[in-house]
C-alpha cells in the first residue's frame, strides 16, 4: 500500500513499517516494463544469498541509462567463486555504482 509506505520511517519502530525501505530509482533509467529486483544477505546464521524481484512500470524516467554495474553475488557456491559474507559483518559491495 504506498499511502502506508508513504507515512512509514523505515526504522522507527512502527509495526506498520517493518517492511517500508526508503530508496531511489536512478533518474536516468528508461520508461516501460522491467523486472526490479533487489538482494539480501543474512547477517547471523549460515551465509546465504536472497533475491527477489517484482514487475513493474516505470514512468517520468529519462531514457538516457544505458548502464548499471553487475549485481554481486557471494554466498551461492560456484557462482560467486570464493566470494563470501562474514558473519555479523555489514557486506562492503565492491562496485555499488553511483546511486546507493
Amino acid at each position: 500500500n504506498l499511502d502506508t509506505a508513504k507515512r512509514c520511517v523505515p526504522g522507527s519502530g512502527d509495526i506498520k513499517c517493518v517492511n517500508a525501505f526508503n530508496f531511489t530509482i536512478p533518474p536516468g533509467v528508461k520508461n516501460g516494463d522491467a523486472i526490479f529486483a533487489w538482494t539480501k544477505f543474512k547477517n547471523l546464521g549460515e551465509r546465504e544469498m536472497y533475491m527477489n524481484c517484482a514487475a513493474v512500470t516505470i514512468t517520468g524516467g529519462q531514457d538516457k541509462l544505458n548502464e548499471l554495474p553487475l549485481l554481486f553475488v557471494a554466498n551461492i557456491g560456484e557462482i560467486s567463486g570464493s566470494c563470501g559474507t562474514t558473519q555479523s559483518v555489514n557486506v562492503d559491495f565492491p562496485n555499488p555504482g553511483k546511486y546507493v
